[in-house]
């Protein structure tokens, strides 16, 4: 049973290996040090909560499967520690954890905000999604989930992102996916305080199929350009926004408050439909923030990605340049 915004009770179980041992058994021998990777711990908390529930999950992705926003790395396919990740539907990555005998299988979709790629992890028959960043360096993957202790209390005293607290103190994000960006992604992602578990994975070989070049076709539009950073109107300076970009998805949030939309509220939002060309919403209000709508709008990139054009309903155009 759900209980909105309950106080956050925590179960006594924190340990993640037990977890494991109850879907799949005791894991195969390791060297001496060397931790069960937490992605396949991952797959034990989603499947046994009873378990241990103690941890974050989202019903939704942080982008649809067909999302321009997905981005694709081909060192990210291969076989790593007690997880082989190969290439999926789209920019979709397939991932199977554990021995054979006790596989399970799952969907990675893969983002990225600034240098930093996020992830998102869902497994068969389970509607739940984990978030996290990861690291690829050489034949070592480094990999963090989105999952304090701190987050989830953060995330109960704000009441942000929109959220259930399950009565064994798990967590359920219950915001859609454009939320999840601008109150969990964006404000945490740099913070090491919201990722409390983390693990190396080593990688052995290549899977035979995984060897081709990648296409022009695997490389979003965007990769042309970022556009993270302030921009402002050069017609009015005062006009200043925050553009966030993941992959080809990109928002911009304001940071001056005017009569029309305050500071904090997104301005417009969007995705790169060609190498120049951002289809987005663009928030409009009357004088004091009264009866905000949203209008679709066309953005286009110009000068090498410093200068933004948008043109709007019946015509409208406006600029912005790079603070």
């Amino acid at each position: 049973m759900l209980t909105k915004n309950s106080p956050l009770r925590r179960p006594a179980c924190k340990n993640f290996v037990s977890a494991f041992e109850a879907l799949s058994g005791p894991p195969a021998p390791q060297a001496s040090g060397m931790r069960t990777p937490i992605i396949i711990l991952a797959a034990a908390l989603l499947s046994v909560p009873a378990v241990c529930a103690d941890h974050i999950a989202s019903l939704h992705p942080l982008a649809a499967a067909d999302s321009p926003a997905l981005v694709f790395e081909p060192a990210l396919l291969g076989k790593w520690t007690y997880v082989e990740i190969t290439r999926g539907k789209d920019n979709l990555y397939d991932i199977d954890l554990g021995s054979d005998e006790h596989k399970r299988s799952g969907t990675v979709r893969l983002l990225k905000l600034g240098d930093v790629l996020i992830f998102d992890l869902t497994l068969e028959e389970t509607p739940l999604h984990l978030f996290g960043k990861l690291r690829i360096e050489g034949d070592s993957l480094e990999v963090w989930f989105m999952d304090s202790d701190w987050l989830r209390d953060e995330i109960v005293a704000r009441g942000q992102p929109r959220h259930e607290v399950l009565e064994d103190g798990m967590v359920v994000l219950t915001a859609s996916s454009q939320e999840l960006w601008q109150s969990l992604v964006v404000p945490y992602l740099n913070d090491p305080r919201a990722f409390e578990t983390d693990a190396t994975l080593e990688k052995s070989a290549l899977p035979q199929s995984s060897q081709s070049t990648p296409s022009a076709a695997d490389t979003p539009a965007s990769r042309r350009y970022d556009l993270t950073g302030i921009w402002y109107n050069p017609k009015d300076p005062g006009y200043e926004i925050q553009i966030t970009q993941a992959g080809d998805l990109v928002f911009a949030t304001k940071t001056v408050s005017n009569i029309y939309v305050p500071a904090g509220q997104i301005s417009w939002q969007g995705a790169f439909i060609s190498d120049s060309t951002i289809k987005a919403t663009l928030q409009f209000a009357s004088a004091g923030y009264v009866d905000p709508y949203w209008e679709d709008v066309t953005i286009e990139v110009k000068e090498g990605g410093n200068r933004l054009g948008a043109r709007g309903p019946g015509g409208t155009y406006s600029e912005a340049v790079r603070r």
